[in-house]
């Protein structure tokens, strides 16, 4: 107050500095230099729902300070141990290798509401518990329209699950209708939480995907062995088949979904940028083509190669997969235009009375993508019954 001793004007202006610059609060001693203060610094700190503080004379500064500081680092200090036991429980699920669900009970316990995990990864959705009425209402929504509702209500917060390279999911978590305001201090402790979680979920993630990968490694090597005909006996297939609960009793046609031209592309000089971008095409298009076919053929089975994935349909339905397989092509065509610069083309194989035949639909595709090729008529589907004198002219050639 020495400063503005002789000025309203410059007392008004320290004021609204403070309030500008975000300060917490002035305390202000009268009677030694300010008499008195100004109406004008009271009507302005009440404008602003500004702390604006009388402190009688015979309290020192270290009367004021030392307290609040002690009280600011015993907040500090209880945040910082519970913020240490939420991590110690995290880290403790992570190396117990707990499943999501687990996780997410240890959340909920801790921010003391009920919580779900959209996982966009493997297309399934894990709640904290069972028995609340907002996650039964989740439980019965199916996959494709869980976070369209989320977007539409306010009755879940939603946080991004991700790490640099890749987004694996969102944890939900129940937001109550009358909700009390929370201190900071409360609002941290529930970031932290949050946060701790959202790290584990994605080490489990991790774990997952790569447990998925070893086993897709194994079934494809399993579907390219049938298709190019290195399995010999039924025996075999039989025994690789039980291993994977696979039923490879009767027969089935194979399908082949090409990505026309590609590789033309890599017959020119790549740069590691364009190389890259041909490959997340090349992932874009292979993930599609899985989605679009083990949904309208759950038991369909698969293998990559370099510009192409080829799909067995193994069952009976195989016989009659006609109108099936041209509105997965459909459906396929629309997700990619405008994502992706290449169309792809299929080809399917007829129907082989038993597996260990199928090698011979494989060979029918293949020569039904040649075909395509040699005719230059791309984006399209074709069935091996389809080539009518072409036929002939494979075998002659």
């Amino acid at each position: 107050t020495y400063a503005s001793r002789d000025s309203e004007a410059s007392f008004c202006e320290f004021v609204q500095k403070l309030i500008s610059r975000n300060a917490s609060a002035l305390f202000v001693k009268t009677g030694r230099y300010l008499k008195e203060v100004p109406q004008r610094a009271i009507d302005l700190s009440n404008a602003y729902d500004f702390p604006l503080i009388f402190c009688p004379g015979r309290y020192s500064f270290a009367d004021i300070i030392t307290p609040a500081l002690s009280s600011i680092i015993a907040t500090q200090a209880a945040e910082l141990k519970e913020a240490s036991l939420i991590h110690e429980k995290f880290t403790t699920l992570a190396i117990n290798d707990n499943t999501i669900p687990e996780i997410l009970h240890t959340l909920s316990s801790l921010i003391h509401r009920p919580s779900a995990y959209v996982d966009t990864v493997f297309k399934n959705i894990y709640f904290s518990e069972n028995e609340h009425p907002a996650l039964s209402a989740l439980r019965r929504l199916p996959y494709s329209e869980i976070l369209s509702k989320i977007a539409e209500t306010d009755t879940f917060e939603q946080f991004v699950v991700k790490n640099k390279k890749r987004r694996f999911g969102y944890i939900l978590i129940f937001r109550e209708q009358a909700e009390t305001p929370k201190s900071e201090w409360e609002i941290n402790i529930y970031k932290t939480a949050v946060e701790n979680a959202a790290v584990v979920i994605i080490l489990r993630m991790q774990v997952l995907i790569s447990t998925n990968l070893i086993e897709e490694k194994y079934h494809s090597s399993f579907v390219e062995d049938l298709m190019l005909h290195n399995v010999k006996t039924k025996e075999e297939i039989h025994t690789r088949s039980q291993l994977y609960d696979w039923d490879l009793s009767g027969g089935g046609c194979a399908v082949i979904i090409d990505i026309n031209n590609i590789k033309k592309h890599y017959l020119q000089k790549l740069d590691p940028a364009t190389n890259d971008k041909l490959q997340s095409y090349t992932e874009l298009i292979f993930d599609s083509s899985i989605t679009y076919m083990t949904r309208s053929f759950p038991c369909a089975k698969y293998y990559q190669q370099s510009d192409f994935i080829s799909f067995l349909l193994p069952g009976k339905e195989a016989s009659s997969a006609r109108p099936a397989l041209e509105r997965v092509f459909a459906e396929l065509r629309t997700s990619l235009a405008g994502i992706v610069p290449f169309t792809v083309s299929m080809a399917v194989g007829s129907y082989i009375d038993d597996v260990i035949d199928i090698h011979q639909s494989f060979e029918q595709a293949k020569n039904v993508i040649q075909i395509i090729y040699q005719l230059q008529r791309f984006d399209c589907i074709l069935f091996y019954e389809q080539l009518g004198i072409f036929k002939l002219l494979i075998s002659v050639s």
